[in-house]
């Protein structure tokens, strides 16, 4: 069978079976329980000063102040302040209130994909350095569904040699079969959009980009699946179906580009789930955002871009009451320095979570990650 391009989510009839399945229950907030036990914190007011909604991840634990995007389970005790308002996102895309007081989860079934799980990709010494500049990387899109038909191409530079001219690049694009799209010669800079006045690109089909400088080449990446597919028209209305639904529950705008971008997420759009974030992470700092941006490029095997976004999230007050959300952190901050060839910084971010994942009674990933890497 000839071989796709991109990774496992280029499966265009279980993706359309899915997104029909999923666009069949819209967006609403409901007051009955049923669905599932898995939720993200979509909304808090006011959202600061911190304190308002708090989340006690484990029975004796101290709770954790909640934060936009935070992960909320069955077993979790929320308790919000009298004077606040909260909702949570559930994994099949009901927006849930929160009443005053303490109470579980509210969502309370099993199943759900309408929640971005994470990253579930363990790095490889394969993955590419693009701190390196030895040959320019995709960066987007990149390993991906993608729901526009012209898309923003982006890359990492490579390293000019010292005394020479500035370097350009010559980026184009591709069939699956390899039949040249589109290409434009002589780019400066390290992105570009696919231009209005060329053929925008056809639904269902799948592509591979390729950027040139000189003699070095993003195809010195030899990792297969690296191309994208853009969504089928009835996939794309499934999306834009579920984005309405998402615009019309009424919360601030940030918490709707959040919600949006979690969305994409889960749905494999992950390159333009990472272009939302990279926006949306300039006006509203919280950890679960950073984590969620460092997961997508981790998945995409863009390790030093991951870890910067998983460093910047621990380095935020918020998570310091999240043990949670710091042994989630700490793990993927391993593995993607172990990616990088960097296990000396990568065995203390093992250790802390260790310690973290203890303080939760989560025996099982305590044991995986006493060798160093969670399996």
């Amino acid at each position: 069978m000839k071989e796709r391009l991109g990774a496992q989510a280029f499966r265009p009839v279980l993706c359309v079976v899915a997104l029909m399945l999923w666009a069949s229950a819209p967006l609403a907030r409901q007051s009955q329980e049923s669905d599932p036990t898995t939720g993200r914190i979509a909304f808090i007011e006011p959202a600061k000063p911190p304190g308002k909604l708090k989340v006690q991840q484990k029975k004796g634990e101290k709770p954790a102040d909640a934060t936009i995007g935070m992960i909320v389970r069955r077993g979790y005790q929320l308790t919000l302040d009298p004077t606040a308002k909260a909702s949570v996102l559930c994994a099949n895309g009901q927006v849930r209130d929160l009443t005053p007081g303490p109470q579980g989860c509210p969502c309370v079934a099993a199943e759900g994909s309408f929640i971005y799980k994470g990253s579930t990709i363990p790095g490889t010494r394969r993955d590419p350095d693009t701190a390196l500049g030895s040959f320019p990387v995709i960066i987007s899109p990149r390993k991906t569904l993608l729901l526009s038909t012209r898309p923003t191409i982006r890359w990492s530079p490579v390293t000019a040699v010292a005394g020479s001219p500035p370097l350009t690049y010559s980026v184009s694009i591709f069939t699956e079969g390899m039949t040249l799209v589109w290409r434009r010669e002589r780019v400066s800079g390290k992105q570009l959009e696919y231009p209005a006045d060329a053929e925008e690109l056809k639904r269902g089909e799948v592509y591979k980009i390729i950027i040139q400088a000189g003699r070095a080449s993003s195809e010195q990446e030899r990792n297969a699946g690296l191309g994208f597919t853009v969504l089928t028209a009835a996939e794309a209305k499934s999306i834009d179906t579920a984005d309405t639904s998402i615009r019309e529950l009424g919360l601030p705008e940030s918490e709707k580009q959040f919600l949006i971008a979690n969305l994409y997420a889960a749905r494999e759009l992950s390159s333009e789930a990472i272009e939302k974030l990279e926006k949306l992470s300039n006006i509203m700092k919280a950890p679960t955002l950073l984590r969620m941006l460092g997961d997508l490029y981790a998945d995409a095997g863009l390790h030093r871009e991951a870890i910067g976004q998983y460093k910047a999230a621990l380095a935020l007050p918020e998570i310091e009451s999240d043990v949670e959300g710091q042994a989630l952190t700490l793990t993927a901050l391993g593995q993607s320095l172990q990616a990088l060839g960097d296990s000396t910084a990568a065995a203390p971010r093992f250790s802390q979570a260790v310690e973290a994942f203890r303080k939760l009674g989560d025996s099982v990933t305590v044991e995986q990650l006493r060798d160093g890497r969670k399996q």
